[in-house]
């Protein structure tokens, strides 16, 4: 993880100043010369700026950020696909003169791979969300789109697709039948060297989607299937479609991706959930391991944000007050970084793929005791301390769940039609005895 995580996250714990303001902004890089990037950056700058009314006028101060960033770019070589910087600043003194730069102790630069969530915040913390996730996830996809011709390589995020580069087929000749296909098979081989030769492609991906005609379909997996690949950490997605416009091509990528997300990163927060010694959720249980250094991997949704406490000697987090602990607004990039810092890895829930999975969960990587028990009174005891209600999820008529909160995708149920849905799905309920733990799951009964 890069260093500059770490500064930004510990300035975030600083009590707040009057006056002091963080600005962070993400620029895209493109085909643009340095000194277009330079007049380009100016203009982004001051406009970013002057939407803030309190900042507007406060000419000295745009130029002494503006300044600050042009002085400081030269020193970058590789700009990659774009630029991240983070300026803090006391908006009252830079603007009555009496400083005159943005120092190096608040001024920080980043390239960046690909393009964050949102490219500017101005405000008392830094927006730290589109770091977090630029450093710990994967671009969702690069795809390919294959003809007898050429080649469009394009990556996708969320529901964009970006056009990086067209590669022509130097070998066709514009002959028929066999000499086509050879000239296609050559051709697709090209590509594959071209996508796999360091700073083609340089940015990582969940997903490799590639379009083609199915009569090329059968070396394209030759050339790009999963077992061809060594030490990459993608899916390849095989589509028979030859397309030429960029929204066709979008949805049916889409589509694709929809199709294996469910297959393998659903599947597999299910199959850890089944494993329910090693398995957690919910932000109570998911930080009490993060500080004990027992997770081997954190699941958490791309897009929560949830207030929490953290004693910045110890660096452990809560949920809730204790002696020595600064509040902190946003949790998730503090409990991200400590998982990774004790070489746990990051799966995260993008989209509305995951409509009823919890925010955070964790697999564990030590077995943790669990009780299982489907005597009434116990069960109904241990809900009822906890403030739960017998749920089924929305939209089915016997997925069982326990509620604990306002969740909008759990539909309360009686107890007489919970007991009656577990004995009739043969189903046994698993929880902590821990006062403080809301863990539950339901497992099948062994036959």
């Amino acid at each position: 993880m890069n260093n500059i995580l770490d500064k930004l996250l510990e300035k975030l714990t600083v009590m707040k100043k009057e006056n002091r303001y963080y600005l962070s902004l993400y620029y895209p890089v493109t085909l643009e010369t340095r000194d277009e990037i330079d007049t380009n950056l100016k203009s982004f700058i001051l406009k970013a700026i002057r939407r803030k009314k309190h900042l507007a006028r406060k000419t000295r101060l745009h130029k002494n950020i503006v300044d600050k960033v042009l002085s400081e770019i030269t020193s970058l070589t590789d700009l990659e696909r774009g630029i991240g910087i983070f300026i803090g600043f006391n908006s009252s003194k830079q603007q009555h003169g009496r400083a005159d730069e943005i120092v190096d102790v608040d001024f920080d630069m980043v390239t960046f791979s690909r393009k964050p969530r949102k490219e500017i915040f101005i405000g008392n913390i830094y927006s730290l969300d589109q770091l977090i996730w630029l450093e710990n996830t994967n671009i969702e996809a690069l795809v390919l789109n294959i003809n007898e011709s050429q080649c469009s390589i394009y990556l996708k995020e969320d529901n964009t697709l970006e056009e990086l580069t067209t590669i022509t087929n130097p070998f066709r000749t514009g002959g028929k039948d066999r000499n086509e296909e050879e000239s296609v098979e050559k051709f697709v081989k090209e590509i594959r060297q071209y996508i796999s030769s360091p700073g083609k492609i340089r940015v990582k991906y969940e997903y490799l989607v590639v379009l083609s005609s199915n009569s090329y379909q059968g070396f394209i997996k030759d050339n790009f299937g999963e077992s061809t690949w060594s030490n990459e950490d993608f899916i390849p997605i095989f589509i028979d479609k030859n397309l030429s416009d960029p929204e066709e091509i979008l949805n049916y990528a889409k589509i694709g991706i929809s199709k294996s997300q469910k297959m393998k990163k659903r599947d597999r927060l299910e199959v850890i959930k089944e494993n329910y010694s090693h398995y957690c959720e919910g932000w109570t249980e998911s930080i009490k391991a993060i500080n004990s250094s027992k997770v081997s991997t954190l699941f958490v949704k791309s897009v929560v944000k949830r207030k929490g406490y953290i004693n910045i000697f110890s660096k452990q987090l809560f949920t809730y007050p204790k002696k020595d602990t600064h509040k902190i607004k946003n949790i998730v990039p503090w409990a991200i970084k400590s998982v990774i810092d004790n070489g746990g890895d990051i799966v995260i829930l993008q989209g509305d793929n995951y409509p009823n999975a919890p925010e955070i969960a964790a697999e564990l990587r030590y077995a943790k005791k669990r009780r299982e028990t489907n005597n009434k009174k116990v069960l109904k005891k241990w809900v009822n301390e906890r403030k739960g209600v017998p749920s089924i999820v929305s939209g089915t008529t016997d997925l069982l769940r326990i509620k604990f909160s306002s969740e909008p995708d759990l539909e309360e149920i009686t107890w007489d039609k919970f007991f009656e849905l577990l004995e009739q799905n043969n189903l046994l309920f698993i929880y902590d005895e821990e006062k403080d733990s809301k863990f539950c799951t339901f497992i099948s009964k062994k036959s």
